[in-house]
């Protein structure tokens, strides 16, 4: 499908209204429940006055515990691989979990479900779910068969289709994709996953088996707000669909999104985690919906133009805008201001640094490190890889800190095995121009392949962890 394409029916599906309440009476909006929470902490109270400084912040969302009410009804899409390689068992577990998942539902929940294997088939259309539309579900789940390649830009295009197509003043919007596979073609995908965040649909990518391509599912779960987990076997999906269907209860906030406005002068370096295209004075960041218990954490890095002596530098604005989802209170925020004082002394800057959050930024730094490094494995380059990794690596011994050297050592760790991994005859990956997309999962020596995979994939979550993910 082409970028024109897809801006096209994308564009088409947001012109189209929401459900109208013509004819009925307004009622008065409720009291802002405050579950949500948001607070910020900077690495270090001040800057160094007469230079140009980096500067860290940790932007941190919070709940309160929920009041047992009734959660909004869902509005979800189930987007399943069919192709050929799901075969067999993983295909009898993706329809059992499938079935399973129909079962959690509650009544007036909506669910869509879409196959994609050479094409994309929505197999059942978005539908209020009552006794009459569970067996029509039953039914498709049940002619569900694996064949053919793998059009997942198709699956996950038809199912953000049928989301926004459906979706009401206070359903909480949610695409699950179960892939196991490469795609035909992923130019498309993430443009998708940016179209789904910036309009309420988080994207939860569940990664099936070895030969999957974890930093493309990862970047779905990531650009539209989601959360990404790796499945190494199929009769684990059940159980994931079900912590899916949990958490979408305990929902506090939909469509959360994070705005920065950096003050006069400052610039926004990087936001870990998030993709930018160079440096930014104002940035936002889709989040997704909220549940009780999360805590996200966002680390901005900071470039502060040089300040005199005792001034007070304005570093931050930021605003997180949520619809509340327990009372219906409507679109709500949470404002934060972040500032410093400019100094020359060492003993401020000592006394003023705050080592919780520069050790949760250096193992987020280290998390998206790593998965930049399993790109680069991807691309055939271990040696730069294992380059990165080490960096990695020393950077964290630097900073100190017995979590920080924790975490060092598993960087360490796992630039050996990739060290061992390339020993092994014939281990090196093929170099990327022979045609093929160059980020694609390429093999290893036949004697490593699999436990290598695997230590990848493992790799790869438990960097998303860190990240939120």
């Amino acid at each position: 499908m082409t970028g024109t394409k897809l801006g096209w029916m994308i564009g088409l599906l947001l012109a189209l209204p929401l459900a109208a309440c013509a004819g009925h009476t307004v009622p008065e909006t409720p009291a802002d429940p405050e579950l949500v929470l948001l607070s910020a902490d900077l690495g270090n109270q001040f800057v160094v006055a007469g230079e140009t400084s980096e500067v860290v912040a940790r932007l941190r969302v919070g709940t309160r515990p929920m009041p047992n009410r009734r959660r909004p009804p869902l509005n979800m899409a189930v987007v399943i691989d069919t192709s050929g390689s799901m075969r067999g068992q993983p295909i009898e577990d993706a329809k059992a979990a499938t079935l399973e998942l129909l079962g959690l539902l509650a009544d007036d929940d909506r669910l869509s479900i879409v196959a994609f294997h050479s094409e994309t088939e929505v197999l059942l259309e978005s539908t209020l779910l009552d006794p009459e539309a569970r067996g029509r579900a039953r039914d498709a789940i049940g002619h569900i068969e694996a064949h053919g390649t793998t059009d997942m830009a198709g699956g996950v295009t038809a199912g953000l289709q049928q989301v926004l197509l459906n979706r009401a003043g206070e359903s909480i919007n949610r695409v699950v994709l179960l892939g196991d596979g490469i795609p035909n073609d992923a130019s498309t995908i993430p443009n998708l996953a940016r179209s789904a965040g910036s309009n309420g649909v988080a994207i939860s990518a569940l990664g099936l088996g070895l030969d999957y391509d974890e930093t493309l599912m990862g970047e779905l779960a990531q650009l539209s707000g989601g959360h990404f987990h790796y499945l190494e076997n199929s009769d684990t999906v059940a159980s994931v669909f079900h912590d899916e269907v949990v958490r979408l209860e305990r929902v506090v906030a939909r469509n959360a999104a994070m705005t920065l406005q950096p003050g006069p002068g400052v610039i926004i370096s990087s936001v870990v985690g998030q993709q930018m295209a160079g440096e930014r004075t104002s940035l936002s960041i889709a989040l997704g919906d909220i549940s009780e218990g999360e805590t996200r954490d966002i680390i901005v890095r900071m470039r502060v133009p040089a300040r005199r002596e005792g001034s007070v530098v304005e570093l931050l604005d930021a605003r997180l805008n949520f619809i509340d989802a327990v009372d219906e209170a409507g679109a709500l925020r949470r404002d934060v201001f972040l500032g410093a004082d400019a100094t020359t002394s060492d003993e401020q800057l000592t006394a003023g640094r705050n080592d919780e959050v520069m050790h949760a930024a250096e193992q987020a730094t280290a998390a998206e490190a790593t998965i930049q490094a399993i790109r680069v494995v991807r691309q055939g380059n271990m040696a730069e890889a294992r380059r990165m990794l080490e960096e990695t690596q020393r950077r964290m011994s630097k900073n100190g800190g017995a979590a920080n050297h924790a975490y060092a050592a598993s960087v360490a760790a796992f630039a050996a095995e990739l060290d061992a991994a390339e020993a092994e005859p014939g281990s090196a990956p093929p170099s990327s121009d022979d045609g093929a997309r160059s980020d694609a999962p390429r093999p290893m020596a036949p004697a490593t392949a699999p436990s290598m995979e695997r230590r990848l994939r493992e790799a790869h979550e438990a960097s998303m962890d860190v990240l939120g993910y």
